[in-house]
């Protein structure tokens, strides 16, 4: 009796390592990218981040600067913080950083497995990016080369003490200077959630 129970309990603990899957399940999720959200959810809460406030009340940046308020790298520090735990508030970016247009810089990406794009005119770039401009950051919801729909925060009224909220609006890549805080140098790019949808039997 007790070899067949823990034949029993150790079957149990083998299938409960798998997803079950009904049978009328389109898609199996794919295991192993450390993010816990996809790219089609990433942008749909990015669409919903309008006038969001991001303030984590302890930014210093590589610097010893503090900054206080919903700075534009609060609001990207939430959607890293999202995308691998899906709570913008948990920690993931647990380190000093500099301001936006610095970001790139940072060992994060490398231990999540991000990618670190250097702007080409060629490059366009994808839904869930995010963008590093001189002096300023934030995420990329849809892109062709000229054009985007981005989510950033303090951007309208930049101010480095208060800063304001997150703003989802169109903008143009291309007409602005190199110097502009939309003229992105480097774009990082996330590994999200994996989807795949099986053959069909």
């Amino acid at each position: 009796m007790k070899k067949g129970l823990s034949i029993l309990l150790s079957l149990v603990m083998l299938l409960s390592i798998f997803t079950v899957i009904p049978a009328s399940a389109k898609e199996v999720d794919v295991a192993g990218t450390g993010a816990v959200k996809t790219r089609d959810e990433a942008v749909a809460w990015l669409r919903s981040q309008d006038g969001a406030k991001y303030d984590f009340g302890n930014f210093t940046d590589i610097y010893g600067r503090y900054w206080y308020g919903t700075q534009c790298v609060e609001f990207v520090r939430a959607y890293v913080n999202w995308v691998n735990t899906g709570d913008p508030w948990s920690d993931t970016w647990h380190r000093p950083t500099g301001n936006g247009g610095e970001i790139y810089k940072n060992s994060l990406w490398g231990e999540l497995g991000w990618s670190v794009l250097w702007n080409s005119a060629d490059l366009v770039p994808q839904p869930g990016d995010i963008f590093d401009a001189p002096g300023h950051t934030g995420v990329v919801i849809s892109s062709d080369a000229h054009t985007a729909l981005i989510a950033e925060a303090n951007s309208r009224n930049y101010d480095p003490c208060d800063g304001d909220p997150v703003w989802v609006h169109q903008i143009n890549w291309r007409n602005n200077g190199e110097n502009h805080s939309h003229a992105a140098h480097h774009y990082i790019r996330p590994v999200f959630r994996s989807i795949v949808v099986p053959p069909a039997a």
